[in-house]
């Protein structure tokens, strides 16, 4: 009887130096948190890179030449999110993976003709370093940029060169009134309008005031401005406030905008400002 108790606890023993001896292979081969690269992609000098479809732009991470990672640019969006997966330092090492401190190059991949350069930050520093720390999280605070043109921009996001050309006006400076309408063709620019066309101008279309809400309508709109909205009493310089942003969802002719004014509010102007974001 003894001998059979002893004889199940050595096998008890057994199994549980087994599953430990399983546990310790088993170690190596559990990665661990990825490290975290985000920030803006700026290329051509330093132009937002705005795609203007899912995927047309990837930022690539490579370890001796080999990818690790990747992540596609979101239409309409320069921001990335790369995770470059990082392994936890013990042997057998795991394919695929990158170490706390060591350094991966990072390219800039347009996908229409798979054309690859190696953004200035990975470049100028022999890649980008990996943090020791696991799982952390480093923003590119100046962002990711490639000196190259990479085109392929949104509607409304080229730069001022880009759009000037467009309209084959690119030998005036943007102090130039090309149209007569009394804006620059800077000013159309970030407006968004024909600088060609003494017809196409940015204004306030129209200010409705119904049960206490004054609607107002301004246009055009496009997708890469923002539009803050001022009132004041009087046409002071001193006396406007800010009452609204707004930042279109996507182009038109023409947007509303919606501002409470009870009953008894004076009489008042409005003013329209727009920035190229």
């Amino acid at each position: 009887m003894n001998s059979r108790i002893r004889n199940q606890e050595s096998g008890i023993r057994n199994l549980i130096l087994v599953l430990f001896a399983l546990c310790s292979q088993l170690s190596a081969k559990i990665p661990e948190p990825d490290a975290i690269f985000f920030g803006n992609v700026k290329h051509n000098g330093g132009v937002l890179l705005v795609p203007a479809n899912s995927g047309d732009f990837i930022v690539v991470a490579k370890l001796n030449g080999v990818t690790i990672a990747q992540t596609s640019l979101n239409a309409l969006s320069s921001q990335f999110v790369l995770k470059v997966p990082v392994d936890d330092g013990q042997e057998p090492r795991l394919a695929g993976m990158a170490r706390g401190n060591e350094r991966v190059r990072v390219y800039l991949r347009r996908t229409s003709d798979n054309l690859e350069v190696e953004t200035n930050e990975s470049s100028g520093s022999n890649g980008l370093l990996i943090p020791a720390e696991r799982g952390a999280l480093t923003e590119m605070v100046s962002g990711l940029s490639v000196s190259t043109d990479f085109g392929g921009m949104a509607p409304g996001y080229a730069p001022f060169s880009t759009w000037a050309e467009g309209f084959g006006i690119m030998a005036y400076p943007g102090s130039t009134d090309s149209d007569g309408d009394g804006q620059t063709n800077l000013q159309e620019f970030v407006a968004g309008t024909d600088p060609t066309s003494g017809g196409d101008t940015f204004h306030i279309l129209e200010v409705r005031r119904v049960n206490g809400v004054s609607s107002i309508k301004f246009g055009p709109a496009m997708l890469s401005r923002e539009y803050s909205l001022y009132c004041s009493p009087d046409l002071s310089g001193s006396s406007w406030v800010k009452i609204g942003t707004i930042r279109p969802n996507s182009a038109a002719a023409f947007q509303w905008f919606d501002h409470i004014t009870p009953d008894g509010t004076p009489h008042l102007f409005y003013k329209l400002s727009v920035d190229v974001r």
